[in-house]
């Protein structure tokens, strides 16, 4: 089964929450496909709630700032 998200391919891991520790000032890497506008490389957490599972992240590649869950988030930036 195919599924397809803001036009791009939803990645299987999609329905995947990211279990680790997110702090402020952390990169991290989104999963491809998840974002409406695709970060193209590393994001910066500017906000973090790790009990409510959600994040203010900055796309390092054009300062666009938004909030993001922890089911779009790969893992930390490597």
């Amino acid at each position: 089964v195919r599924c397809y998200m803001f036009g791009g391919y939803m990645p299987e891991n999609a329905a995947i929450e990211y279990e680790g520790n997110i702090q402020t000032g952390d990169l991290l890497q989104l999963k491809q496909g998840m974002m409406l506008v695709e970060p193209n490389g590393p994001v910066q957490v500017l906000e973090a709630d790790n009990e409510k599972g959600i994040y203010e992240i900055r796309y390092m590649s054009s300062n666009y700032i938004v909030g993001v869950g922890r089911m779009d988030i790969e893992g930390h930036w490597n």
